[in-house]
């Protein structure tokens, strides 16, 4: 290329970038009027929580990191279960001083749906209120146990009300969110023979109970849902959904939602106390905030079990909108990491052990036995 050809093209390039950068703010502002005039046409109730989400999502709200342990970079092989014995230290520390109570022993279930929940107060309502629904349709005895991880209870007394809806709060202290200690503890203190872990922005189509338990007949791990993906509304649409629409009538347009990609490891998982139990429960000492958790988890079940999805018939779940939190563990690199040494290590059973070890010693310090 000729010498003035090539000043040309710079020329044009520093021309049309300008351009660029005046269109993208343009189209951002846009977005942002977009999504005002959205919420602004919602109920004074639905701005209100809107703008609760928002404040919750803000940095430095309840995301003090618990980390204290060192981590040196990890090549390769490394033993896992030296470090899950150090950092589960920060697991006693944060939530040190608590004592959680069991359920009543007079109340046996037939199965135990577990949510972890923080500050979605809107979302877990409509989620409990369709799982409910899905019970009341089955001859079992069905149990929803809230397990909240916050400094503040933020829970709608409202939905307590609720035949069989439980709830245990577990102080956070200011750390950010620990989904896996929710699961862990809400399967310790519950009694049933089978378990459930259930997203609260996931809401449920009245089969689902009824779908899930005849699968249980003959598997032991199920990922609750067809095709292992759930479905998106869309924003304008959940908020309507929050302002008294039914999910029938929002889910009648396809327009309203996109389905998500398929490989979804979490969102509502279902499987035997044993399978859970032989597992070592969920990693709280490794994955803390929004990460790879439920990865991890179903790559120890399928040591053991084969995992099973609800296709026939099948199961749509639909995962409310709600504003985007930033709640990213930092060490997401290093989770990715400790996915991979266990994934390949020909001794997994070793760190499963150590699972099982440090599962055991955390609902002890925990529920102080």
């Amino acid at each position: 290329m000729s010498e003035w050809k090539k000043i040309s093209l710079e020329r044009r390039r520093r021309d049309l970038k300008p351009r660029y950068q005046e269109q993208n703010i343009n189209n951002s502002i846009q977005e942002d009027q977009n999504k005002s005039d959205i919420l602004m046409r919602s109920s004074r109730n639905t701005q209100k929580y809107i703008q609760h989400l928002n404040e919750t999502n803000k940095r430095g709200h309840e995301d003090s990191l618990p980390f204290f342990v060192n981590v040196p970079p990890i090549q390769g092989y490394f033993d896992l279960s030296v470090l899950a014995d150090q950092k589960i230290h920060e697991v006693y520390r944060t939530y040190d001083q608590q004592s959680i109570e069991d359920l009543s022993d007079s109340q046996r279930y037939d199965f135990v749906t577990i949510i972890p929940y923080r500050g979605r107060y809107l979302h877990l309502n409509r989620t409990i209120e369709s799982l409910v629904e899905s019970a009341n349709l089955t001859d079992k005895k069905i149990c929803f146990l809230i397990i909240e991880n916050s400094s503040e209870k933020t829970i709608d007394p409202k939905i307590l009300q609720l035949p069989n809806v439980k709830y245990r709060h577990l102080k956070s202290n200011g750390k950010i969110f620990n989904k896996c200690i929710c699961h862990n503890l809400g399967v310790a203190i519950s009694n049933s023979d089978f378990v459930h872990f259930h997203d609260c922005d996931l809401i449920v189509p009245p089969n689902f109970y009824s779908t899930l338990f005849k699968e249980h007949e003959n598997h032991n791990a199920i990922q609750c849902f067809t095709k292992r993906r759930v479905n998106y509304i869309n924003e304008s649409p959940s908020l309507r959904f929050f302002d008294g629409e039914s999910i029938q009538s929002l889910i009648s347009d396809d327009k309203n939602y996109r389905a998500g990609a398929a490989g979804a490891p979490g969102g509502s998982i279902s499987l035997s106390r044993d399978l859970f139990l032989k597992c070592g429960g969920f990693d709280s000492h490794f994955f803390w905030a929004y990460s790879i958790e439920d990865k991890f988890f179903w790559r120890k079940v399928e040591r053991f079990d084969p995992i099973k999805s609800l296709d026939d018939p099948a199961v749509e779940l639909y995962h409310i909108w709600h504003p985007p939190g930033w709640g990213k563990n930092p060490y997401e690199r290093f989770e990715q990491r400790i996915y991979q040494i266990f994934d390949s290590d020909r001794n997994w059973q070793n760190y499963i052990n150590k699972s099982i070890e440090l599962y055991q010693k955390s609902i002890e310090y925990l529920l102080k036995k």
